[in-house]
C-alpha cells in the first residue's frame, strides 16, 4: 500500500486594515472546513491582527510556493460575532500605546513644561477629586498620583510601575499643591507655578507665549531685558558713531527649544532681542528732516508692493530719494518681522546709508 503523500493548505490572507485591496500573504492552515471569506486571526510581524481568507490552495511538500519553515500558521478562525469585540479591544490597545508615547515624551526631557504643570496643579472640573496627592519626580520628569496606598501615573491611563517602585519614587519626589479653579491659565496661577518650581529648584522651560503674563514675567525676572543707556541722539554724527560700534541683536531661544504638544515635539522659533536705541536712530532722522517723510512714503507705496530685492541695492549708486525709502521701509515694516534692522546695522549697510544722507546735508551747507 502506497504511503499517503503529505499535503499543505496554503491560505492567501488579506489583512482587514490593509488599505491596498486584495494584497495577500501566505499562511498555512490546520483548520478543517476553512472557506474563502472567513475571518482568521494571524500573526503579523509580531502582533495579532484580523485577516480575510481570499484563496485556499493545496500543495505537496515539493510543490509549495513558499518554504514551509518560513510560513506562519493561522492561529484560529474568528466568528463574525467576535469581530466588533476584537476591534474594541484593539482600540484600547492603540490608546495604551499612545499613553506609552506620551509618557516617553514627557520623561525624556529634563525640564518641566510650565503649561504641563499648570494643567496638573490647577483643576477646572469640580467633579474631579482633589483628595489624590500629586507628586513630581524631577529626575524622571514624572508626575504620579497617590490615593492612600494606591499609585497611578498622571496624564496617562497606563501603569507600568509596581506599587513597590512608586514607594521608592515617592522618597525622592516633591508633593505638588493642587487647587480647584475656573480658569487654569491666569497670571496668579502662572506665578504660583513658577514660585513652586523656584522653591524646589525645578528646572523649567516656559512654553507659554512670549507675551503672556508680561508683568508677572518681568516681576519674576523670567526673561532678560537689554540694559542700554538712554541715549537721545543729538547729532547725525552720534548716529554714525553708534553704528560704527553697533553690536548685533541677539536671537533668543528658550532652553530647550522645544515643547510637547499633542504628543508631538514642537520647536520654538525664538525672537530677536533688539537694542532699543536702534529705533531712536530713525526717529532722529525723520524728526530732524534728514529724511523727506512725504517723498519717502510715496516711494514706499511705489516700491513696497513689488517683488524686487531692494535689500541688495547698491547703496553707493542710490539716489537720496531711495536712501530715504530704505529708512522708511526699515522703520515702518521690516524692523521686526524679518530682522532686517539688525542685518542692515550689523552688516554696515545702514552706516553707509546714514553717511550718504549726511554727505548730502554737508553739500548743501
Amino acid at each position: 500500500m502506497d504511503k499517503e503523500i503529505e499535503k499543505y493548505i496554503y491560505v492567501s490572507v488579506h489583512y482587514k486594515d490593509d488599505e491596498i485591496p486584495h494584497r495577500t500573504y501566505y499562511y498555512i492552515s490546520d483548520i478543517e472546513d476553512l472557506k474563502e471569506g472567513n475571518n482568521v486571526l494571524v500573526d503579523r510581524n509580531g502582533y495579532e491582527t484580523i485577516g480575510v481568507v481570499e484563496k485556499l490552495e493545496v500543495f505537496t511538500k515539493d510543490k509549495v510556493p513558499f518554504p514551509i519553515e518560513k510560513v506562519k500558521h493561522i492561529i484560529r478562525e474568528v466568528p463574525d460575532c467576535e469581530i466588533d469585540k476584537w476591534y474594541d479591544d484593539y482600540e484600547e490597545y492603540e490608546a495604551e500605546i499612545e499613553d506609552y508615547h506620551k509618557l516617553f515624551l514627557n520623561t525624556m526631557f529634563s525640564r518641566l513644561s510650565i503649561k504641563r504643570l499648570l494643567k496638573l496643579m490647577f483643576v477646572e472640573n469640580s467633579a474631579i477629586e482633589l483628595t489624590d496627592k500629586l507628586f513630581y519626580m524631577p529626575r524622571m520628569n514624572l508626575f504620579f498620583y497617590k490615593n492612600k496606598d494606591n499609585y497611578k501615573i498622571a496624564e496617562t491611563d497606563t501603569d507600568i510601575l509596581s506599587d513597590e517602585i512608586f514607594r521608592i519614587l515617592e522618597r525622592e519626589s516633591i508633593e505638588v499643591p493642587r487647587k480647584l479653579t475656573y480658569n487654569i491659565y491666569t497670571a496668579n496661577n502662572y506665578e504660583e507655578a513658577i514660585l513652586f518650581c523656584r522653591k524646589n529648584d525645578i528646572v523649567i522651560y516656559d512654553d507659554t507665549d512670549i507675551t503672556d503674563f508680561t508683568e508677572i514675567k518681568s516681576k519674576l525676572n523670567l526673561y532678560k531685558t537689554t540694559k542700554t543707556k538712554e541715549v537721545n541722539f543729538k547729532r547725525i554724527e552720534d548716529i554714525i558713531e553708534y553704528l560704527k560700534n553697533y553690536k548685533g541683536a541677539t536671537y533668543k531661544l528658550p532652553i530647550p527649544d522645544y515643547c510637547i504638544k499633542d504628543n508631538k515635539i514642537v520647536h520654538f522659533v525664538g525672537w530677536i532681542d533688539y537694542d532699543s536705541r536702534i529705533f531712536k536712530l530713525y526717529e532722529f532722522l525723520i524728526n530732524n528732516k534728514y529724511v523727506d517723510i512725504n517723498k519717502a512714503n510715496k516711494d514706499y507705496e511705489r516700491y513696497g508692493n513689488k517683488w524686487e530685492n531692494w535689500e541688495r541695492w547698491n547703496i553707493e549708486k542710490l539716489s537720496y530719494s531711495k536712501l530715504n525709502y530704505i529708512i522708511i521701509r526699515l522703520y515702518n515694516a521690516e524692523r521686526i518681522y524679518s530682522g532686517l534692522i539688525n542685518y542692515y546695522a550689523q552688516s554696515g549697510k545702514l552706516l553707509k546709508v546714514v553717511e550718504k544722507i549726511a554727505e548730502k546735508f554737508d553739500c548743501n551747507k
